[in-house]
């Protein structure tokens, strides 16, 4: 028996299933995106959507069909039909959404919704009241459900290839159009046949014509579906902008994470109350080991103690608290640490943080620095006591010499002699204490190296004691070298006890002259060419690799704190550096050390002591003398010096009083000037001088002046250092005389 469907009932549930199925689609990817409640949530909706279009469909389908024969519907079955396509909707989205990985996911949810569009149908078609009775085809019933699973398949493939609006549209009208073509299988499934005992159906007219109904229930539905849709885009969005948010932090964290990554200093962070560490840099791996998951730190004996991070987690600071800990590799190293505690916004104790820098270093230049200071201090110091001492000097050694001019007892003159030899002793001590303290420029001249070093048997058998054997080595051809040898005999005497002190227990120590070509190379060596060395050799420790090549480097040491500054030998190596030459330093630990000096080779002869030439020149060459001094000692000295060489002395005892007198007319052929005093200094007493004589000779006597600090226009050659022989002085006059004096 034949039936009808019209067209325009098949275009409006082709629409209601299309954009039922775009709908429930759409809100399918709302499940996958959300957890927990908001997923269920959308798991509803998404089987409501899909349910009510599926039986929207088929109502409408139905107000199109038109049988042979009046027919109804009972109403409990038709809203059982859409109870049972809301709940295998559910079903199938359910099983799209589970764990099963995804192609067997995929085919399982298109199994189970193709199976909830049939039993929708089915149950709807049983709620059909007819007249006549019919019956389904088995065959073409499994092709429905053939089609519906094969749309739903289809759909779900074209769908979560990607989230285009296209292949939203391809799997929305794969589905709908899989749900109209299931539909209108299982009618063609449908046979009708009459019977002549048929009854009929006390039908009454319809209260709205069916396409009224059908219009109207279609609205409805794409109403509610529209409304879904619109909170799926609110839900969509929020998730964007939630997702936007989520990387703006996570991009934060990495920026902070890299910067704390590149901080100089370490940095822990640990989760309250566990104390568990979260984070920890790679600086704070360095200095506290790979793991990070506890600082360890040590007392001064070595016991365990409560950490600084356990202190903050407890709610305390602690704030650049200096402690030792010991490395990894079994070094101890002085760690300052820092540590806070980080409260939520309730003001509990959330994390705690703790920074902690390796200070090691920075210890030992303040230790440096404070000794270098000392050092300073104690120049000064040592400065002010050599310029008295060379003052007392300068009367000592001229009252000697005038004495021995005036005595002929061969054993007076031999106590007087002893005396002088103490005294020029003294003068060289002082000169030591003046290089000492850097008050004393080079005076660079030919020396007698092996006559220098042979001299220095005294000191440096007082110096080093009896545990030291000292031995000398020293060549027979030795040519003079170019030194400053009060200056040379300091970093010799400093060679000398850096190797005491590195044998504790005694041992042998050499000094050695040799001729030496250098050919360069070397990192503290010379330029190439021909040099004078002296080297001092002893048969201590040695030096590890290591430490001979940090040897040279300014307060570097490996003595005991308060046994050295680490000054020394970058002292004597800029030494011989100053003076044109260079240095070697060949060790190994267990074979001692030995430090070689290169010094140049001197053009000129050795100078002859001034006092073989001074009398007889002195004399020869008379004139008046204008002496300066607020000494007494001294001003007597050099008065009674330069009277018994045949000069005329002015004699004044401050500036002031000798400028008065060359204001009154005074005229002098050489103004001989102390530069400390009190008043007016000697470099003042010379400008105001010279204002009035601008050619006046002047000759200025110290015992301490830092050369550096002279005005410029005072010569460094007018300069005569104290203590001074008698000689010496009458020598420098009677260089100035012949200016003056025909």
């Amino acid at each position: 028996m034949h039936s009808e469907h019209q067209a325009v009932f098949v275009v409006v549930a082709m629409v209601v299933a299309v954009f039922g199925s775009w709908t429930a689609l759409d809100l399918f990817r709302r499940v996958r995106a959300n957890v927990d409640v908001a997923r269920l949530g959308w798991l509803a909706a998404a089987a409501a959507a899909m349910g009510l279009s599926i039986w929207s469909m088929h109502f409408v389908a139905m107000l199109g069909f038109q049988p042979p024969v009046s027919v109804r519907y009972d109403v409990g079955l038709t809203l059982l039909s859409l109870f049972i396509a809301m709940a295998t909707t559910a079903l199938a989205f359910f099983v799209g959404s589970s764990g099963v990985p995804g192609r067997a996911r995929i085919v399982l949810t298109g199994l189970a919704m193709g199976l909830g569009i049939c039993a929708m149908h089915y149950t709807g078609m049983a709620a059909l009241r007819s007249s006549m009775p019919f019956s389904y085809d088995p065959a073409i019933v499994a092709l429905s459900y053939l089609v519906a699973a094969a749309a739903s398949i289809g759909a779900l493939f074209a769908a979560s290839r990607d989230h285009t609006r296209f292949s939203a549209g391809i799997a929305a009208l794969a589905l709908g159009g899989g749900i109209v073509a299931m539909h209108y299988t299982g009618m063609a499934a449908m046979r009708m046949a009459p019977h002549e005992h048929t009854p009929s159906l006390d039908l009454h007219a319809p209260a709205l014509p069916p396409i009224a109904l059908a219009l109207a229930v279609a609205t409805g539905t794409l109403l509610l579906l529209g409304l879904t849709l619109v909170a799926a885009v609110f839900d969509r969005r929020h998730e964007a902008v939630t997702a936007r948010e989520a990387e703006t932090l996570r991009s934060s964290r990495a920026q902070l994470r890299a910067v704390l990554e590149q901080m100089p200093i370490g940095v822990l962070v640990a989760e309250a109350p566990s104390g568990r560490i979260i984070f920890g840099n790679a600086q704070a791996e360095a200095l506290l080991g790979a793991q990070g998951e506890r600082l360890e730190q040590l007392d001064g004996d070595g016991r365990p103690v409560d950490t600084p991070m356990e202190w903050a987690l407890l709610g305390q600071t602690v704030s650049r608290e200096r402690r030792q800990h010991q490395l990894a590799d079994g070094q101890t190293a002085t760690l300052e640490i820092s540590a806070t505690p980080v409260r939520d916004a309730e003001g509990y104790i959330a994390l705690a943080v703790l920074t902690v820098q390796d200070v090691t270093a920075q210890i030992e230049a303040e230790e440096a620095l404070s000794q270098a200071q000392k050092l300073d201090s104690l120049g000064r110091l040592t400065g002010g006591v050599a310029h008295d001492f060379n003052n007392l000097l300068t009367a000592v050694i001229g009252s000697l010499e005038l004495a021995a001019r005036r005595v002929d007892d061969e054993r007076a003159l031999r106590l007087i002699g002893n005396a002088g030899e103490a005294a020029q002793r003294g003068a060289r001590l002082t000169a030591q204490l003046l290089a000492f303290s850097r008050r004393q420029k080079l005076e660079s001249r030919a020396v007698d190296l092996n006559g220098l070093i042979t001299r220095m048997g005294d000191l440096l058998a007082s110096t080093l004691g009896g545990t030291i054997r000292v031995e000398f080595d020293l060549a027979s051809d030795l040519p003079p070298a170019m030194a400053d040898p009060m200056q040379l005999e300091l970093a010799l005497l400093n060679l000398a006890i850096n190797a005491r002190d590195a044998m504790p227990g005694g041992g042998a120590l050499t000094f050695s002259t040799a001729q030496a070509r250098v050919d360069g190379g070397g990192a503290l060596e010379p330029k190439p060419g021909h040099y004078v060395s002296v080297s001092v050799t002893d048969t201590g420790d040695g030096m590890t690799p290591e430490v001979l090549a940090k040897a040279v480097d300014p307060f570097f040491t490996t003595k005991p704190a308060g046994r050295g500054s680490g000054l020394g030998l970058s002292q004597v190596v800029g030494l011989v550096r100053q003076l044109g030459g260079g240095a070697t330093i060949r060790s190994a630990p267990g074979e001692g050390a030995s430090v070689t000096l290169y010094l140049p080779r001197a053009q000129a002869p050795i100078e002859v002591a001034s006092s073989q030439r001074s009398t007889a020149a002195a004399t020869a060459r008379s004139g008046a003398v204008m002496v300066v001094d607020d000494d007494d000692d001294v001003r007597r000295l050099v008065s009674e010096l330069l009277t018994e060489a045949g000069h005329q002395v002015i004699a004044s005892d401050d500036g002031a009083e000798a400028l008065e007198r060359l204001h009154a007319g005074v005229r002098p052929d050489v103004l001989l000037v102390d530069y400390a005093m009190p008043g007016l200094n000697g470099a003042e007493v010379i400008r105001r001088a010279r204002a009035l004589h601008p050619n006046l000779p002047v000759l200025m006597m110290t015992g301490y002046l830092d050369h550096a600090v002279l005005p410029s226009d005072i010569d460094e050659d007018i300069v005569l250092q104290k203590p001074f022989e008698p000689g010496k002085l009458l020598d420098r006059l009677a260089d100035l005389m012949p200016k003056v004096v025909a």
